[in-house]
């Protein structure tokens, strides 16, 4: 079976076609959806593609969109570039390209649409209120795993060397914070290249420092 570093092939190609077999159908049933309120159309655009994006990689396929396209263009032409950061390229050339043909109140409201997708998809896949996670990982293999995380995620990572008591087997074991939306990627990559591996997820409030997603430690002041 063909994959991207894990994606098979066959899920990419079967969400792509759900998507507008499904379409087809509500074109099919007559349901519509109709506002001449352009930022609630906007939002609740957002609201129906973040829980269909969640319950998608929630049950481990791929959207066949930008996602798919960043997994590409990585491997293909830009490998030392993390996948977040090729996916924020794309959408914000698609903004730009709507504020040029459409209009930059199009352009403005897709971002409304963007944003409230992430978020929704974030809250269907983890909840409400956590926006960073700590991953406590014992792998099987550290230095594949280590490599995914900070290569296609672009997350450090922090490492110790842990015993199981029990076996008395000596081991190294990983620590990441990290978006939900990302340690669900590292869920994924680890029940396909390493099932075996332990992972502890821990609800993080707030985390001061510099990365992404975290708050400035000098606000403190």
């Amino acid at each position: 079976m063909l994959r991207i570093k894990g994606v098979t092939i066959r899920k990419i190609i079967l969400m792509s076609l759900a998507y507008p077999t499904i379409m087809f159908i509500l074109e099919l049933t007559k349901i519509q959806f109709q506002t001449e309120d352009k930022l609630l159309a906007a939002v609740f655009t957002g609201v129906v593609m973040g829980v269909s994006n969640g319950l998608t990689f929630k049950a481990g396929f791929s959207s066949g969109g930008t996602d798919s396209l960043a997994k590409v263009i990585k491997y293909k032409r830009m490998p030392h570039l993390a996948i977040n950061d090729i996916t924020f390229v794309i959408n914000a050339l698609i903004v730009v390209a709507s504020a040029v043909i459409l209009g930059l109140d199009i352009a403005l409201y897709a971002i409304i649409t963007i944003y409230v997708s992430m978020k929704v998809g974030e809250a269907v896949m983890y909840g409400l209120s956590t926006k960073i996670v700590e991953l406590d990982i014992i792998p099987g293999d550290p230095e594949a795993l280590t490599k995914y995380i900070m290569e296609e995620l672009g997350r450090g990572v922090s490492s110790v060397e842990v015993t199981g008591e029990y076996t008395g087997d000596k081991r190294k074991a990983l620590k990441i914070l990290c978006s939900p939306r990302e340690s669900f990627l590292i869920k994924r990559h680890l029940a396909k290249n390493d099932p075996n591996s332990f992972v502890a997820v821990i609800s993080v409030n707030s985390v001061w420092g510099v990365g992404r997603g975290f708050s400035d430690i000098r606000s403190m002041e």
